[in-house]
């Protein structure tokens, strides 16, 4: 395939041999000039670049979430719709967010105005904000320097889970499935998409050379921090059987490819100890995008979920082309940045044992701030 389709603020556009290491940010303003959508720190950590993403969890419920749109390359877009800043609301007629949002004064310079403004509009369409807490989480990952957080609070309360009718509503209500797209090829390099296991490691054996991508907040910084461009890559985000959680024979079995949103949703009944540690991992944006797998794969000293997944004695679950074996996660690991996988291999669930009525467990996070702290 040599061009992908992407919905842009109800608008279709096809993009035609564009490197797969373009990230959506630099589309969106390069391209397109919807320079609402802003680059600050191009990390994820400031939320200027945030845009709201129609899409399906794991658990198969459209809903929207913020994502920050320096760390998702364009062709993880195919087949989606998103919405920036300019195609909410207009200047005579505001959406309810940018309405509610100007009323409590809650933008100075206006810098950081859009990104919060998307990460608001989020809440607007939530129907699970019940609690401060929740309020908090949605808005941690959105760095304002000058106006100060209680007006915009005060503009997330008053709009959160209103879900007004318009248009916005109708595209959650009416959302199909993304169009498969097996492969798109740009500037000699190639972003595969495989709908299978067996797809996926098939297309490793055969490119060694591809680097495997799930949500990409991390895989991302290489490309926009240390401006490194890969020849392929291999997203396991389009695998069904990647997604979603399980519980049987006394085992959770978490998709590797689950989002850390649906796990924290899934995990504050079914395995406190990890929603705990969730709630801190990263802003919501992040967390719309980082996977379980993803976060155990690239083995970092600094990854938040493996000292709970490994008190909590979980395994994982490897695929390649000649089968696929369980491994100890606390055997996974064997040095920095270095895990068990051998080449052409994928991790493609976490087993968790379902903790017995007489054990007691608790996360708790070492750090010198509360949010976005690592």
């Amino acid at each position: 395939m040599d061009r992908l389709r992407i919905w842009v603020n109800d608008a279709p556009y096809e993009v035609l041999d564009l490197d797969p290491n373009t990230t959506l940010l630099e589309w969106l303003r390069r391209e397109r000039r919807l320079t609402g959508t802003k680059e600050g720190c191009a990390e994820g950590d400031c939320g200027a670049c945030t845009v709201l993403l129609a899409d399906r969890d794991s658990f198969g419920r459209t809903s929207y979430r913020a994502v920050n749109a320096c760390l998702v390359l364009l062709p993880m877009m195919q087949g989606r719709r998103l919405y920036t800043v300019e195609g909410l609301g207009t200047t005579e007629a505001p959406h309810p967010v940018q309405r509610a949002l100007a009323e409590a004064l809650g933008s100075q310079c206006g810098y950081c105005t859009p990104g919060v403004v998307m990460s608001l509009a989020e809440a607007c369409y939530r129907s699970d904000l019940d609690a401060d807490w929740k309020l908090d989480d949605q808005l941690s990952g959105n760095l304002c320097r000058c106006t100060g957080y209680r007006p915009i609070r005060a503009a997330a309360r008053r709009v959160a889970g209103t879900r007004p009718p318009g248009p916005h509503l109708d595209t959650l209500e009416t959302l199909s499935e993304a169009p498969p797209a097996p492969v798109y090829a740009g500037r000699d390099r190639t972003f595969f998409m495989p709908a299978t296991v067996e797809e996926a490691v098939d297309l490793l054996a055969a490119h060694p050379e591809a680097r495997v991508v799930a949500g990409g907040t991390d895989l991302s910084l290489e490309i926009t921090k240390a401006h490194r461009r890969f020849p392929a890559f291999l997203s396991v985000e389009g695998i069904a059987e990647l997604k979603g959680i399980e519980t049987e024979g006394g085992v959770h079995r978490i998709g590797a490819a689950t989002p850390l949103t649906d796990v924290e949703a899934w995990a504050q009944d079914a395995l406190p100890p990890l929603a705990r540690m969730l709630r801190f991992f990263g802003s919501r944006q992040i967390k719309h995008r980082a996977t379980l797998g993803g976060n155990l794969c690239n083995a970092s000293p600094i990854g938040d979920t493996p000292p709970v997944l490994l008190s909590l004695g979980a395994s994982v679950e490897i695929a390649s082309t000649s089968g696929r074996r369980l491994c100890p996660l606390d055997a996974f690991f064997t040095g920095y940045r270095k895990t068990r996988l051998e080449p052409g291999e994928l991790v493609t669930s976490v087993h968790v044992p379902v903790p017995k009525g007489e054990v007691r467990a608790g996360g708790y996070k070492v750090c010198k701030r509360r949010e976005m702290d690592i």
